[in-house]
This record gives structure tokens, C-alpha cells and sequence, in this order.
């Protein structure tokens, strides 16, 4: 399968590298121009073990996975989105998916992970009061990123 990830930030890298690792051909694409040079010189632009040795390339019709910070999960949309300061502006997932659709892309689903450590206790009896605490848990600390995926259109 080729797969393209943009964006080689930590996630996108790792994910780009196990991509490969999985005998797919991987596409990677970022707007910094050292972290592309590093990766097709075999140099990881982040320090994580088996990350050497990634490349790119780029084909029509290939899998395209999008990983990108979560902005639903509000510690994520209000403080650690802007830790990096090449962030512009969040996107949320929906969002992300739709303007894939709009384009072509097929097949679209969109998948979350990396999730928060920090979490509500849900040990409390059924009813309104744990459905708060799933509630809070999901918008406080849910999956800090997500992937949009999708098939490109044959041009």
C-alpha cells in the first residue's frame, strides 16, 4: 500500500516510520524543509528509537493518512496545540474529513489515539452523574491526536 503522512512532527514521523517498517511505501510531506532534507538525507528530524532510514516519494491514488493535534479534547485545543509554534489554527476532525470528501478523497474515516493521562474517576453509580464524568473525561482529556484517512482521487 503507499500511504502519505503530512506532517513529521513526533507523530507523524513515528507513524510515517512504522508505516515503513510494515513494507508500505511512505510518502512524507512537511512544510519545514530541514525536517523533509533530514529524513531523505536518513537522519530522523526527531529522537526516537528506529526512525533512521526513512524516506519519501509520492504517487496518484495513494492511502493518505493526516495526523494532526485533536482539537475536540479542550487541554489540547487551549494549551498544548500551541506549544508548536508552526500550529496556525486547529482543525477539527469533522472538519478535516469534510474537506478530504469535498477533494475527491474516498473512503474517509477519521481515527483518534494518544489518549490523555489525566482522567475523571468513572467509578461512580449509572446514571446522569457518570455520564458527566464520561462526558468531562472526553472533552477534558480524550485522544489528544487524530488521523484522517483516506483513498486520493485518480487524476
Amino acid at each position: 500500500m503507499r500511504v502519505s503522512v503530512f506532517g513529521l512532527g513526533y507523530v507523524g514521523s513515528v507513524s510515517a516510520a512504522s508505516f515503513a517498517a510494515d513494507g508500505h511505501h511512505v510518502i512524507g510531506v512537511d512544510v519545514n524543509p530541514d525536517k523533509v532534507a533530514a529524513i531523505n538525507a536518513g537522519r530522523s528530524p526527531i529522537v526516537e528509537p528506529g526512525l533512521a532510514g526513512t524516506s519519501a516519494g509520492a504517487a496518484l491514488g495513494a492511502s493518505l493518512v493526516f495526523v494532526t493535534p485533536n482539537p475536540k479534547t479542550l487541554t489540547v485545543g487551549a494549551h498544548t496545540f500551541w506549544l508548536d509554534p508552526q500550529h496556525l489554527r486547529p482543525i477539527p476532525p469533522e472538519l478535516f474529513k469534510f474537506y478530504l470528501e469535498v477533494e475527491g478523497f474516498t473512503n474517509v474515516s477519521v481515527r483518534t489515539f494518544e489518549p490523555s493521562e489525566k482522567r475523571l474517576n468513572e467509578s461512580v453509580p449509572e446514571g446522569p452523574i457518570r455520564d458527566n464524568v464520561k462526558l468531562l473525561n472526553e472533552t477534558l482529556f480524550g485522544d489528544r491526536d487524530y488521523a484522517v484517512i483516506g483513498r486520493a482521487p485518480e487524476r
